[in-house]
This record gives C-alpha cells, structure tokens and sequence, in this order.
C-alpha cells in the first residue's frame, strides 16, 4: 500500500538532478545493495558520456545491451506487465506525477545539456514515470525495481537505463 500525503511530502523534499555527476552519497550508498532484480551499478558521470559520446570502456561495452528507463508516460513498464488501475490508484498516481513535475521545475538545467542536445524534458518526464510507476509498485506490493530507481532520484541523480542486472545512472 502507499501513502500518498507521505509521498507528496517526500518528493517536496527531493533536490532532482542537484548531485549529476558527484558520487553518491553514503546515505544513499547504503540503501543501494545488490538485490534483485538489479545486482551491479554503474555511474556515468554526465550527459554527454551517457547519450552523446562514450568514452568509457566499461560504458561502451554495456551500452549496446541497455535499455532506456521511460520518459513518456505512454511507454510501457519494463518491469511489470500492463494491469487495470482502479480509480483510487489512478488518482495517486497522478497526483505523485504532478509533485515531481512542479519539483523538478527547480532543477539545474545546466548538468542536463550537452549542446546542442537539452536533456531537461527528458529527465523530468522519466522521474515522473519512474514516481507514477513506484506508486503503483507500492499500491500492488509488486516488488522493489522501481523503488530503487527512485532511491536514486532522492540521492540528486537520474536513473537512464539498465542491462540485464545492471542499473546505470548519471
């Protein structure tokens, strides 16, 4: 179940995109173990490595595998299969998209350019999928991926996309 005043709350609280490119926090570190269904990280250390040119070997290699987290909210969930929301769920779950798009009004737009390239509607679009889908994760009891995507959206980063076992982020 999911408590949507906490929740609200929370996200009122969230500096997205505040720490692109800094290393994770302890805080959030921690609550980042290997569990299923992802068992390895990978931190990029901005958008230009990330989506315009990779430089990383490590990067460069799993690449070709990732999948892109959703930044529209007409894509569907690559975690859980599509299911029917009842009117309390879909209520929740707008209001959970709404929060994260008025809060991500405050993000730094700067750590999501690469020019000519602005990542910024992107960015705030797929936390808005990522919150909407955690709302429907926690209403269902389905599991925890998208609960780890948004532990790191709390920590200030953006979750891109993932390979196999391996989520990536910025």
């Amino acid at each position: 179940m999911i408590h949507l005043h906490q929740e609200l709350e929370r996200i009122s609280e969230v500096a997205f995109f505040s720490s692109l490119g800094q290393p994770l926090a302890e805080e959030f570190a921690a609550k980042l173990q290997p569990e299923l269904p992802f068992l390895h990280y990978m931190q990029l250390p901005d958008v230009q490595e990330t989506f315009v040119q990779p430089t990383l070997p490590e990067w460069i290699k799993l690449q070709s595998a990732v999948r892109w987290l959703p930044s529209s909210p007409t894509e569907p969930d690559p975690f859980y299969p599509a299911m029917s929301a009842d009117p309390q769920l879909l209520d929740i779950r707008k209001q959970i998209y709404q929060a994260v798009l008025r809060q991500t009004r405050t993000a730094r737009p700067d750590t999501l350019k690469c020019r000519p390239h602005d990542f910024t509607t992107a960015a705030r679009q797929a936390a808005g999928y990522a919150y909407r889908q955690y709302a429907m994760e926690r209403y269902y009891d389905l599991g925890s991926s998208w609960q780890r995507v948004i532990q790191l959206y709390e920590a200030g980063h953006w979750p891109a996309g993932y390979a196999k076992d391996t989520l990536v982020w910025i």
